[in-house]
């Protein structure tokens, strides 16, 4: 009996895991300080940011360019799991004319 406890407790260790994913890459603040409101087109930004995680258009010809960066890990054991997030976001939003008309910054910390 003892050795059958024995082998039980090593089977459900074999069980534990951790995982840490990271998706985009950080964010160069020094570049997004150099984009004007009202100023800066679209080709600027993405000469001075690069490609960005996304890309979409917004209606009425309006598009958005994401920057981002995200970290998780997660711990996992037998009937219990837990892990952290952390990142950051920067969204630069474009008239329909391709000019910036704001950008918005976001950090992630969980």
């Amino acid at each position: 009996m003892k050795n059958l406890i024995i082998i039980l407790i090593l089977s459900l260790s074999t069980l534990a895991g951790c995982a840490t994913i990271e998706v985009g890459r950080p964010v160069n603040y020094d570049a997004v300080s150099q984009i004007e409101i009202g100023k800066t087109t679209k080709a600027e930004v993405l000469r001075l940011m690069g490609e960005p995680v996304r890309q979409r258009d917004v209606a009425g010809g309006e598009s958005e360019l994401v920057y981002g960066h995200r970290k998780s890990t997660g711990h996992a054991v037998p009937f219990y799991a837990w892990g952290t997030a952390e990142g950051e976001k920067v969204v630069i939003k474009f008239d329909a004319k391709g000019i910036v008309k704001e950008i918005e910054k976001a950090r992630l910390q969980k």
